[in-house]
């Protein structure tokens, strides 16, 4: 953590955005999402083979490796992941939108009906890091919603495997299938379906910049959640906050990207958070 007093600094630098634009990238991911669109699963392997170094034959993950994962990491991991998943039902349990019907007027009904989606995708970001959170958080709001189908997509490592801790999650959440499949190849995948990835009616998730630049592009032929940028936080907080919490409020966002922004901004002593 880099201590600024605010006397000493131009406020507008502080709170300066990045300037990386996805659309400084829409050439090679137009390229990318036509070649997929096209011509499906052989190009989804010839873009995973060049920028994940790996040649898979197959993408989708068995089910039962899915299960297995949970004997593979630490109890307390699982219990962790067991713990948010719990928390993050509970929090979109009550966004559930109801249904309702009035008379307004005589013989003139008005309402709204809910149904949920038949099939989402999730994408999952990896390469940097590992997102077990990333699942959870977008996996569980879809099956509180009712969705049938909810498929996710993660970049594979060298190996061409999927670390064990994003499998569990998968299972913990309730995820029906995942592909190993990253970039904007498996955003061109989910919203016209291929051989083996079947097409979704919306796509959701973080991504870098070539993943938002292609759930920007096809916009329209799936719904999408929104084109992200780097994460940011800002926590206000005085000398009652608690160090420990903070500063994993903090982390959570700065491992992102190296474009995120974590702030605190305390009228507390910084030797309080100072740790």
């Amino acid at each position: 953590m880099k201590p600024i007093k605010l006397e000493d600094t131009n406020i507008k630098e502080i709170l300066q955005r990045s300037p990386i634009d996805s659309n400084s990238v829409i050439d090679i991911v137009t390229n990318i999402v036509n070649d997929v669109k096209e011509n499906g699963d052989e190009k989804i392997r010839h873009y995973t083979e060049k920028f994940d170094g790996v040649y898979l034959k197959d993408f989708l993950i068995p089910p039962e490796d899915l299960e297995e994962s949970l004997s593979r990491i630490d109890p307390d991991l699982i219990h962790s992941l067991k713990k948010a998943s719990s928390n993050i039902y509970k929090f979109h349990q009550a966004q559930l939108p109801r249904e309702w019907s009035m008379e307004v007027d005589k013989g003139i009904n008005a309402g709204q009906i809910v149904r949920p989606l038949e099939r989402v995708g999730c994408y999952i970001p990896g390469g940097r890091a590992v997102y077990p959170s990333s699942i959870l958080m977008t996996v569980i709001p879809a099956k509180v919603a009712g969705v049938k189908e909810i498929i996710c997509c993660t970049p594979p490592g060298p190996d061409g495997k999927v670390e064990d801790v994003v499998l569990a999650a998968a299972y913990l959440s309730g995820a029906h299938k995942i592909y190993r499949v990253g970039g904007a190849q498996a955003v061109a995948a989910m919203a016209f379906g291929t051989e083996t990835i079947p097409s979704v009616d919306k796509i959701v998730g973080p991504g870098n910049i070539f993943v938002t630049a292609a759930k920007k592009m096809v916009y329209g032929q799936v719904d999408i959640d929104f084109p992200a940028g780097p994460s940011e936080v800002l926590i206000v907080a005085d000398e009652t906050g608690n160090p420990d919490y903070i500063a994993l409020d903090l982390l959570a966002q700065a491992e992102h990207d190296p474009q995120s922004a974590s702030v605190l901004v305390t009228t507390s002593s910084l030797k309080n958070y100072q740790k």
